[in-house]
């Protein structure tokens, strides 16, 4: 398999798996504890993204 197919599936699992715990979660907030840690940028960014705001929500509802 080429380097930008293997890119491809890997990208496409994590979202796949991110799309899909969501759709189970009741309390959305919670992913980025559950969803593994991402070796690509753009899921590291993500990741990281998410987990601020799920800060920043928990400072506002205090």
């Amino acid at each position: 398999m080429r380097g930008i197919d293997l890119e491809y599936l890997t990208r496409k699992r994590f979202f796949k798996e991110l799309s899909n715990t969501l759709n189970e979660l009741d309390d959305k907030y919670l992913v980025t504890e559950i969803i593994k840690k991402p070796s690509f940028a753009e899921g590291k960014i993500l990741k990281s993204t998410l987990e601020e705001m799920r800060k920043i929500n928990a400072r506002k509802c205090k």
